[in-house]
């Protein structure tokens, strides 16, 4: 590539403001001309095309980067014929750009979504399978005739067995996913068996719109563009105390057939970048929702079926879109007012408004789920300021001391990173409870916790009202 073109396409991820946006377009017009020389040159630029595509400073400049990121297919076809190390296109960092391969061992229903949605792209990775023997042990009952080999041979060619057992056109995978899908177990027992076989899936991403790529995913249907004409918000443009004025985040109930559209792409997005989440394995997609965060960031998130659900605490994840492009996601455990929340902004967003974000994120649990205590690991703290380190927790539980007593007794409670007490006082407190009522957590939980004694924070009609709020708001949170 052009010597300085990729310096000076990065040094406009920081000019945010100035109302000139032609240099940046005849910059993309050309970098979307311009053959790359190795992995590391097209890592870049297609991080640099992204980030502007999901922050762009004007229409043109998306318009630009997305016409640069449907070309990636090609040059990544283009590198691999001659010969370059493609290696570092597998690194979790930024895997998953249009054209290139991954492997990578998945659970049984992320392996289940791959094999249904990209059935021609993904097979066993055969030549990485270094646990073999774990398949070769359960095969005899799928393949009677393996048993000839298995106990006597010292390595089985299991490969050879599968292919010989399987109609023509149905890859390994799929042949082996229908195999565990027959057995007459739950699907709990059937993850549990397919899990125990440690599977690598080998995944050729493809280069069009519905191939699940990095490049080229998007939100279906997403015609709004928010473009940024100014410097882009940091932290220290943030209030100290974040905003709960100015009413409530619009929130909606996604449709049953956009849910499954919208599910089928973060399942994509999230395999892509090598990643799985409980929540995502198991979504309750009748309970879907979509909030507008403002600043073109939309989220959905939603909880977990009935029977995927936690004993007592109870369970959300979703993943928000920056313009369409999938910027991140978020996990939710919460004990009535108090949540423990994980909030992940994928390696190639986190330049843009990770602070404002967070913060937003945070605002509408509390408004939608009725959450007013957080707890946060340090990890999940941007690097940008040590001293600010735990800013954002102290000044949401300023904010919310009124609503929730005991956040804010002292740094054992809440603190990040720290021991947070009224964790293990409500525990003690549901174990003691079950103990005297002959019951479990669960039922303790799905009852309104009326035998409780006194809790941090509350007395027990204090937390039966609390259930009562979480129900009226969110009824597919609890059984």
């Amino acid at each position: 590539m052009e010597s300085g073109l990729l310096d000076r396409l990065e040094t406009w991820k920081s000019g945010y403001g100035s109302p000139a946006t032609g240099e940046i377009e005849r910059l993309l017009a050309q970098a979307a001309r311009t053959r790359v020389e190795d992995a590391g040159e097209l890592i870049r630029l297609h991080e640099t095309l992204l980030f502007l595509r999901a922050y762009p400073h004007s229409a043109g400049v998306a318009h630009h980067a997305d016409r640069a990121l449907a070309g990636f297919g090609k040059r990544v076809e283009e590198l691999r014929a001659s010969g370059a190390d493609l290696s570092p296109l597998e690194e979790a960092e930024v895997s998953g750009i249009a054209g290139s391969e991954l492997c990578a061992v998945f659970g049984y229903e992320t392996a289940r979504h791959l094999a249904r949605r990209h059935a021609r792209d993904v097979e066993i990775g055969w030549d990485r399978y270094d646990e073999a023997e774990r398949m070769a042990a359960a095969a005899e009952r799928w393949v009677p005739l393996f048993r000839e080999d298995w106990p006597v041979e010292a390595h089985p060619p299991l490969r050879e067995w599968v292919r010989a057992g399987k109609r023509p056109g149905v890859s390994d995978l799929a042949w082996l996913l229908g195999r565990v899908e027959r057995l007459r177990a739950g699907d709990k027992e059937r993850g549990e068996l397919y899990g125990n076989l440690e599977v690598p899936v080998l995944w050729k991403v493809g280069t069009g719109r519905e191939a699940g790529s990095r490049s080229l995913s998007r939100l279906p249907d997403e015609d709004s563009l928010f473009c940024h004409g100014e410097p882009l918000l940091r932290r220290r443009d943030l209030p100290a105390v974040p905003e709960t004025e100015g009413g409530r985040l619009p929130v909606r109930r996604v449709e049953p057939r956009q849910a499954r559209c919208v599910m089928d792409l973060i399942l994509d997005t999230s395999a892509v970048r090598l990643r799985e989440l409980y929540g995502f394995s198991h979504p309750d997609l009748g309970g879907m929702r979509r909030a507008e965060l403002g600043r073109g960031v939309a989220l959905y998130f939603f909880g977990v079926p009935p029977e995927w659900r936690l004993p007592l605490r109870a369970y959300h994840a979703g993943m928000f879109f920056k313009n369409g492009v999938p910027a991140g996601y978020v996990e939710l455990l919460s004990l009535f007012e108090r949540a423990e929340i994980g909030f992940n902004l994928y390696y190639t967003f986190r330049e843009g408004e990770s602070a404002w974000l967070y913060l937003r994120l945070l605002r509408l649990f509390r408004e939608a789920l009725g959450v007013t205590c957080f707890s946060v690991d340090p990890y999940q703290n941007a690097p940008d300021s040590t001293a600010s380190r735990f800013s954002w927790t102290r000044a949401w539980r300023r904010c919310w001391s009124g609503r929730s007593a005991g956040c804010a007794r002292g740094p054992d409670t809440a603190a990040p990173g720290g021991r947070w007490s009224g964790w293990r006082k409500a525990t003690s407190s549901t174990n003691r409870t079950a103990r005297r009522a002959r019951g479990t957590r669960s039922a303790c939980a799905t009852s309104g916790w009326r035998r409780s004694g006194p809790w941090p924070g509350g007395t027990a009609a204090t937390w039966t009202g609390s259930v009562a709020r979480h129900r009226a708001r969110w009824p597919g949170s609890w059984a």
